[in-house]
């Protein structure tokens, strides 16, 4: 016989009355399924495993992408704390893939998170890395389908999640979908001095009926009226980077880290890179590949087609071509032209002519646009009279183009960031200003710096 389906969800956590979370010897536990979630992101839905019953994100999609924090609603639980110290986060899940469909957002409202490698000491402020207020990636790398209260953060580089209480404080915790078929059966806050995790992973719920919720539902984030991208069609971009100028090593990092906070990873459909023909340096090609194909793979565009221009050119004026083919009213494309126009000219122009009224390419730069060396003989005005829309801003130096220290704020301990970081370094140049582009074209603004892209990014 087929398995009962679960009970539906609480219309309340207390039988239609309020109720919160409060701190029981150390420990503030919560059934996940105890809060009107619909409410809040139709997406959850009420599974069971195992007897034990669990809010499911996004079940039935095999989307291996990654939402955002601003596309997805928040279960947010008010709980209180009445000890002080150091407390530990984690929560009972189960997983759709051991790397994919694995992971979800956590905040703790106010409070900033710290990390802590695993094998070190929480207790020990100095193994500490401050992690700050935002919405983190909390994600496991078990075996799928099993239960576990495995909990870490900070990719590549696993760090447990804790937080400081300095003196009583009621707050929230909130719980919100990433990943696509990912589980979460229980929310679990244990102050690490007073009770050790099998201890605290063995308590009863801690709901206490009483006081006030207030639900707020889920509204997505519009984009900025301004902006070019309005959340349809699809990007491409084409880079050079292995001839002249060593500053695409770090453009093109930086690019994704942006792309990547504006959750557009399903749309990025096509790159290439070394789009410098005929001349070209060896070792400057391999420093591309590393920012590119590696870079991909750090920020998750798992599902772009990556093509280097020095050995796959005409695979990847083919794969462009395609993608122009593709454009309509509803599903424009954005080409990104971050180098010589030759290889972007050459897709355009094998496109049906039709087209290209829905395609779009923007520049920065008036070299790029330029630039003539041959084999790469077509520029701006050889595209633009193939009857696509040019999208000339100013040029992004002065806000891209500044200082190494500008982009500290990329060495925060993350190692994705880290590498941006150290990309940018390795081209010998504090210039990313390709990267202008991308902030640009998510946000409408033209006069980009630094400290709007960190804000951006939420660093």
């Amino acid at each position: 016989a087929p398995a009962p389906a679960p009970a539906p969800a609480p219309a309340s956590p207390c039988d239609g009355a309020p109720g919160k979370w409060k701190e029981q010897n150390g420990v503030v536990m919560i059934e996940a399924e105890r809060i009107d979630y619909p409410l809040y992101d139709s997406k959850w839905s009420l599974e069971s495993m195992g007897g034990e019953t669990y809010l499911e994100y996004d079940k039935d999609n095999s989307w291996t992408g990654v939402y955002k924090i601003d596309q997805v609603g928040k279960l947010c639980y008010p709980v209180t704390f009445s000890s002080t110290g150091l407390w530990k986060f984690e929560f009972k899940n189960v997983n759709g893939h051991k790397t994919e469909h694995n992971d979800a957002f956590v905040k703790m409202a106010g409070l900033p998170w710290w990390g802590v490698q695993e094998g070190k000491d929480p207790k020990v402020s100095a193994n500490r890395l401050k992690l700050g207020t935002k919405y983190l990636k909390a994600y496991r790398n078990r075996n799928p389908g099993t239960w576990a209260w495995d909990t870490r953060t900070v990719d590549f580089d696993a760090h447990g999640l804790y937080f400081q209480i300095g003196s009583p404080i009621s707050t929230e915790v909130c719980l919100a979908g990433r990943s696509t078929k990912f589980g979460v059966g229980k929310l679990l806050m244990y102050n690490v001095n007073k009770v050790p995790a099998w201890t605290a992973r063995e308590s009863a719920e801690t709901l206490e009926c009483g006081g006030t919720i207030t639900y707020t539902p889920f509204e997505p984030a519009p984009a900025p009226e301004n902006a070019l991208w309005q959340g349809k069609g699809r990007i491409a971009q084409s880079y050079d980077g292995n001839y002249h100028d060593k500053d695409d090593w770090g453009a093109v990092p930086l690019m994704w880290a942006i792309l990547d906070a504006a959750g557009v990873q399903n749309q990025v459909v096509h790159v290439d890179y070394n789009n410098h023909l005929g001349d070209t340096a060896p070792v400057w090609e391999r420093n591309m590949t590393e920012s590119t194909e590696n870079g991909a793979t750090y920020f998750g565009f798992t599902n772009t087609r990556i093509y280097n221009d020095q050995q796959q050119l005409s695979a990847a004026i083919t794969s462009l071509k395609n993608e122009c083919d593709k454009s309509t009213a509803d599903d424009p494309l954005f080409i990104i032209a971050a180098g010589p126009m030759e290889t972007v000219w050459r897709a355009i122009a094998e496109s049906q002519s039709t087209k290209r009224k829905h395609i779009h390419v923007i520049s920065h730069s008036k070299w790029n646009n330029e630039h003539y060396h041959t084999p790469n003989v077509h520029r701006r005005a050889d595209i633009e009279n193939l009857g696509i829309n040019w999208h000339q801003i100013p040029d992004q130096n002065s806000g891209f183009y500044t200082s190494f220290a500008d982009y500290g704020f990329l060495r925060n301990g993350d190692p994705k960031y880290v590498w941006v970081y150290n990309r940018i370094q390795a081209s010998g140049k504090p210039d990313a200003s390709d990267a202008g582009m991308a902030y640009w074209f998510v946000t409408g603004d033209e006069f980009g710096t630094l400290a709007k892209v960190r804000d951006f990014m939420g660093l």
